[in-house]
């Protein structure tokens, strides 16, 4: 009986092992709005009112630029730390070159690669 159980645990903590698309997306989403806060770019009289707000608003975006259709393989995490830091960078910068850099290091092509090869 204690076999299915503890079965059952690895393979669910194998599961956990490489981040989701989703998970990527979110963590980008809450650097950027946390850097966003910080440089008091989030409130009353800014493009986003509160946290939750540039959040959703991010998250939906970077959902869209590493849409499942064009990055249905798995994320590079190198390459995506280097996007993070790009958009953490530009979240309060507005500096162009920044923009420039950041589109480059953030697209689906440049994040997103294909699987890794099975044994």
């Amino acid at each position: 009986m204690k076999t299915p159980v503890i079965l059952s645990l690895m393979l669910l903590g194998g599961l956990g092992c490489e981040k989701s698309r989703a998970d990527y997306r979110d963590d980008l989403a809450g650097a950027i709005c946390r850097e966003m806060q910080g440089c008091e770019k989030i409130g009353p009289d800014q493009k986003f009112k509160n946290f939750d707000d540039c959040r959703t608003e991010m998250s939906s975006r970077y959902n869209k630029l590493w849409s499942a259709k064009k990055c249905e393989q798995r994320i590079d995490a190198t390459k995506f730390g280097a996007c993070k830091t790009r958009a953490v960078t530009n979240a309060c910068s507005g500096n162009v070159l920044d923009a420039i850099s950041f589109s480059i290091e953030c697209g689906a092509n440049d994040v997103c690669v294909a699987p890794e090869p099975t044994p």
